[in-house]
Formats: structure tokens, sequence, C-alpha cells
């Protein structure tokens, strides 16, 4: 296994069905995150529960719905 922190694993095609998905996740739980963040944080938060990875102190709760900015 590699020592390198940040992988690079950009540039890669989504099927559609995960592309339509990661998009309505960001709608509506994190609007202003790029595509990458939010596929970064769904994977972060699949690892965390199940055990792969712990969890990074202070790590919010994603799931929330965003409350729009007035």
């Amino acid at each position: 296994m590699s020592d390198d922190t940040d992988r690079m694993v950009s540039d890669a095609v989504l099927p559609e069905d995960l592309a339509i998905g990661l998009d309505k996740f960001r709608e509506e739980y994190r609007p202003r995150l790029s595509q990458s963040e939010a596929a970064q944080m769904i994977l972060r938060l699949w690892l965390i529960d199940n055990g792969y990875i712990v969890a990074e102190p202070g790590l919010s709760a994603p799931w929330q719905k965003a409350v729009p900015d007035d």
C-alpha cells in the first residue's frame, strides 16, 4: 500500500444512475459541495459506518438537510 495521503481518483466517469443520485444528494443535503466533495463525503461516511476508517473529530452530521441562507 502506498504512503500517499491523497490519491487521484478524479476523472472517473460515473454511471448515469450514480451521477443522478449524487446530484440529488447535493441538492437536498449539501448544495454548495462540488460533485467530487459530495462523493468524498458519501464514501467517507460509508467507510466510517462500516468500520473501515475512524471518524474524524468534529465530523458533522451531513444527513441533516441544508438550510437555505436568508
